[in-house]
């Protein structure tokens, strides 16, 4: 496949995924990865954002955002250790409760329908997309595939088959009682996804 006909499929995908997105109150943004630190950090001031937490996604740590984040002044929540005991994983999630952002990334997302499949690293890693009222999610231009069934045969190829793994669609949303729709009731109210290009 040429250079030029892999940005067509890849701009496809985006205008794809950005219009299923937006249908549910998902906010786009596109980036590349050296620029997506600066612009995260924009964008969380200007949110008046305080409390960040990050999963343990190696894509947060190649990004370098723990770092970036603590010296813009964010008070940043790291994931949780696989060996902490009970204790000290009730108040991890008490603290994660408390920020105002949860950040995670996805290694495939379907276009067609936004859905992001999502990878726990750690069983508790899942409440850092969960608890905090807003959920940002990083995925790169090459993770985007053409719907759920392109989704599944990429995670099946990959060496990456953890149990722990669901597929995010938008925000939480519910309309169980009187049958209106209401954001934010199981998880996150607002969701942002941030595609960002590899430089070469």
């Amino acid at each position: 496949m040429s250079k030029t006909t892999k940005e067509q499929i890849n701009l496809s995908r985006i205008e794809t995924v950005t219009n299923a997105l937006q249908t549910l109150d998902v906010e786009v943004i596109r980036t590349t990865d050296s620029g997506l630190g600066v612009l995260l950090i924009d964008f969380l001031v200007q949110a008046e954002a305080t409390g960040v937490a990050l999963s343990s996604d190696q894509v947060i740590s190649d990004l370098k955002l723990p770092a970036m984040l603590k010296a813009a002044g964010f008070e940043v929540i790291p994931s949780l250790n696989q060996s902490a005991g009970p204790i000290e994983a009730g108040r991890w999630k008490t603290a994660l409760a408390k920020v105002d952002v949860g950040i995670t990334s996805t290694p495939v997302m379907a276009a067609e329908t936004g859905s992001a499949l999502m990878l726990a690293k750690y069983p508790d890693d899942r409440a850092v997309s969960l608890l905090p009222p807003w959920h940002i999610l990083l995925v790169a231009e090459e993770n985007l595939v053409d719907d759920i069934a392109s989704l599944m045969k990429k995670w099946g190829e990959s060496s990456d088959r953890r149990e722990n793994a669901v597929l995010v669609t938008g925000p939480s949303r519910t309309a169980d009682i009187e049958k209106e729709l209401v954001l934010g009731v199981h998880g996150p109210g607002k969701m942002t996804v941030m595609i960002y290009r590899s430089n070469p």
